[in-house]
Parts: C-alpha cells; structure tokens; sequence
C-alpha cells in the first residue's frame, strides 16, 4: 500500500496543476478576449450587491400579490439562506484562506496601457478594480447568488429564469474585475443554492407554511 502513496500524490499534483492551467485561460478568456466597450460597462455594473436584493424584494411583491403564503415563504427563506450561506463562507474563509488572483500572479496589469497589452500577456492578470485581502474561495457574491436564485426558482420558475440570467452575468463579472477564480463561484453558487433548497424542503414541514386542512364532510349545500 505505501509504494503507492507517491503515485496517488504525484497523480493529485497533477490534477491540481491541470485545474489551475484551465482557471487561468478561463481567466484570460473573460478578461482579455471578452474585453469591449459593452462588457467593461455590462460585468462592473453588475457587481453592485443592491440589484440581487431589488430582484428579490420585486419578484416577491408581484407573486405575493396573490399567494402572501408562498411568497413571504421565499423570502424568509432568502433571508436566512443568505445569513448560513455567509456563516459557512466565513468558516471556509478560515480554513483554507486561499489567495485571491491578484495575489496568485507573477504580473498584474493595473494601468490603461498595462491593460492595453492584456491579449498578448496570457500570463498576466487584468485587474479592473481594488485589490482584495480576504480569502477567495468561496465567493461570498457567488453564495448570495446561488441563495437568491433557487429561492425565486422554488417561488416560481421564470423568477429562477430571470435571476439566472443575472447571477451569470454578475459572476463573470467577478472574473473580469480579477476578484475571484472560476472554481469560487462555481464552490459558491453550489453550496449558496444547496443551503437554500435544504431550508425550502425544511419550510414545508412547518404548520404555518401549510394549506388549511378541509373540513370533515366536506362544504356541501345547506339543507333545505
């Protein structure tokens, strides 16, 4: 059993030097290849953490217009996704402190002629933004996303649609400012969406949650 050990250890290090080859193209794909005029609006303007809270305040007032039940159940469940999601991240966050991208690149881009070069430097990273210190994995956007998005997709379908379409917008956007590898957000959106699913499926065993049983005998017609 011990020859073996260097073998699954050598075989794990090659894994991991695969996984960040492929975050780093992924990285200089959204950064460099995606860059435009369009995009350097579009991915900034969605990292602003007041929309996902709009969009859910919104959705719940329309759908609550005719089931109170159902909505205030999404948003209790938002709510208190959102408050275990960010403990877990911050329990993450402690543990396994990974570095943010700025800080795992030999060169960083920073200035609008650095910037410039950005599609021949596969090797550097284009930072749109003020660097972090905290950790990166999970991201905490990424976690508040994955929160939002299965709560309104339990309320309604086409409200999971609708945060879908902006949640992959706003976590490119986390990669194109140079915030978070693709592997925090992925680890995000997934555990974000799996704690709020898990506390959906809970609610429905709380009597207040329920519909009112029918009476014994059903409501037949008053006798004559």
């Amino acid at each position: 059993m011990l020859p073996a050990v260097p073998v699954l250890l050598a075989c794990l290090a090659g894994w991991v030097e695969s996984l960040d080859r492929l975050e780093r193209s992924i990285v200089h794909l959204v950064c460099c290849r995606w860059h435009g005029e369009f995009t350097a609006w579009l991915f900034p303007a969605a990292q602003d953490k007041v929309v996902p809270v709009v969009l859910l305040v919104a959705v719940v007032g329309v759908v609550g217009w005719r089931e109170r039940a159902r909505a205030l159940r999404a948003l209790v469940v938002a709510l208190a996704g959102w408050g275990l999601a960010m403990l877990v991240g911050d329990v993450l966050w402690g543990t396994i402190a990974a570095p943010r991208p700025p800080h795992a690149y030999e060169t960083v881009l920073v200035t609008p002629e650095e910037l410039a070069t950005c599609a021949s430097q596969p090797e550097a990273l284009p930072l749109r933004g003020v660097a972090s210190r905290s950790p990166s994995f999970p991201s905490r956007h990424a976690l508040t996303m994955g929160v939002f998005v299965v709560s309104l997709w339990c309320l309604r379908r086409w409200a999971g649609l609708l945060a879908t379409s902006y949640g992959l917008v706003m976590l490119v956007g986390r990669i194109y400012v140079g915030k978070h590898w693709p592997g925090d957000l992925l680890a995000g959106v997934l555990l974000g969406g799996l704690v709020a699913f898990a506390l959906w499926r809970l609610s429905a065993r709380l009597p207040w949650w329920r519909a009112p049983a029918a009476p014994a005998g059903g409501a037949g017609p008053a006798a004559g």
